[in-house]
């Protein structure tokens, strides 16, 4: 008999709402405050947004993995996240009201930014944990889905509603009701999860250092891999995106529609994915994720909208999230589960850590007159996810030497 789906279960739909409100957040942070800056000062502004969230998930993300294993309760913790999440984005607010465009506005939209970033890097690693550990390891990939299902549908319905009120109203209005929405879901999540199903025989206290030094080589594979998708995801999206929404004359609500559709699309393809990984393997389901990769930043080059859309829109990234946070899951004991998930998710933060050289590169070949001069650029990019197979080919075969070790 098939074991039931966890978001059926209290905490499992405990869950649920707080992943479709950060889902609302991301979309609010990932594709709209970058075009808004980059109205206001241009490109290398714009790409200095998801650089400077990159930085805050790289240096931050595995040290909140290693406080849930060492010090405190995971549910405090996603509690205390979602809080901070909820503050900094309604204190967005203020940027709209302070200040007129100059270099002093722009910094402060930055720290502000930051400031959010800095929760969302203790979310994603905890929340993680808190999804594996309540998961067996048959099902886990289609259970990571499931969840993930909701935080893509969270960010299509965001990009849907943010794209048409951006029109209508003054967008310090968006970042409260943005901040409100995520406060309530973090008031359903602290009234019905329940800490015990993530409960772990008491982990050893150990320094934060000691868990990087004792990384199983296996899992510094599938670090290294993520690690160079990563990069050229984060080079290639902020401005691809920019020419998106210089192809669609700069309409926000088109921007909206298209990424609607593709939190609709990262929601099928989340659940889809999940049943995918566990069939096939978190392995194989990872390089299929590096070569959808490859093959839209060849679409990339293309100048029709429907390519354009089609880029933004495919759900590639949600199968490498899916069996990254799984192989993770494989790859580590209990009592470390946030500690691997923190290393994981630094490495995929690398995806926004070099956007600012996609921005310098975009402003030096003179993208804002012509974004045909971004082409070859964007076809160099090819190489990073095609290095990425190394180290997810030497993890499999890791994997293999291991299992035939603990046959014999």
């Amino acid at each position: 008999m098939e074991e039931k789906s966890l978001v059926f279960t209290r905490s499992g739909a405990a869950i649920i709402p707080m992943q479709l409100t950060s889902g609302f957040i991301n979309s609010l942070y990932f594709t709209f405050i970058p075009l808004y800056v980059y109205d206001l000062y241009g490109f290398i502004a714009s790409s200095l947004c998801r650089t400077l969230v990159a930085v805050t998930a790289i240096l931050l993300s595995w040290v909140w993995g290693w406080v849930s294993d060492v010090f405190s309760s995971k549910k405090k913790l996603l509690v205390i996240s979602i809080l901070g999440q909820a503050i900094f984005t309604v204190l967005f607010a203020l940027t709209q009201i302070v200040g007129e465009p100059g270099l002093m506005n722009l910094i402060f939209i930055l720290f502000m930014y930051t400031l959010a970033a800095l929760f969302t890097s203790m979310y994603n690693p905890v929340r993680n944990s808190v999804i594996t550990l309540m998961s067996k390891e048959e099902g886990r990939a289609s259970n990571i889905g499931s969840f993930f299902l909701f935080s893509s549908a969270g960010w299509g319905i965001g990009a849907l509603i943010i794209g048409y009120l951006w029109e209508i109203i003054p967008l310090y209005w968006i970042f409260i009701f943005t901040g409100g929405i995520h406060l309530l879901s973090m008031v359903i999540f602290q009234a019905v999860f329940q800490e015990s199903d993530v409960t772990t025989e008491e982990s050893t206290r150990r320094g934060i250092i000691e868990g990087l030094r004792n990384m199983k080589p296996l899992l510094l594979y599938i670090t290294l891999a993520i690690l160079l998708v990563s990069v050229g995801r984060g080079i290639f999206l902020p401005i691809f995106q920019i020419k998106m929404y210089i192809i669609f004359g700069r309409e926000s609500l088109w921007i909206g529609i298209i990424s609607a559709l593709s939190g609709l699309a990262g929601a099928i393809g989340s659940f889809a994915y999940g049943k995918l990984t566990d069939r096939i393997g978190d392995s194989f389901a990872l390089k299929l994720g590096i070569f959808g990769n490859v093959a839209l930043f060849l679409l990339g080059i293309l100048n029709h909208p429907l390519t354009a859309a089609l880029v933004w829109i495919f759900p590639v990234w949600p199968l490498i999230a899916v069996s990254s946070v799984s192989l993770a899951a494989g790859h580590s004991e209990e009592t470390r589960r946030g500690e691997a998930q923190g290393v994981v998710e630094s490495a995929r933060s690398f995806s926004g850590f070099f956007s600012v050289i996609g921005g310098i590169v975009a402003t030096f070949v003179g993208a804002e007159e012509n974004v045909d001069n971004l082409n070859p650029f964007f076809f160099s990019l090819i190489t990073l996810p095609l290095l990425a197979l190394i180290p997810v080919s030497r993890s499999k075969l890791g994997e293999e030497e291991r299992r035939k070790r603990e046959e014999d």
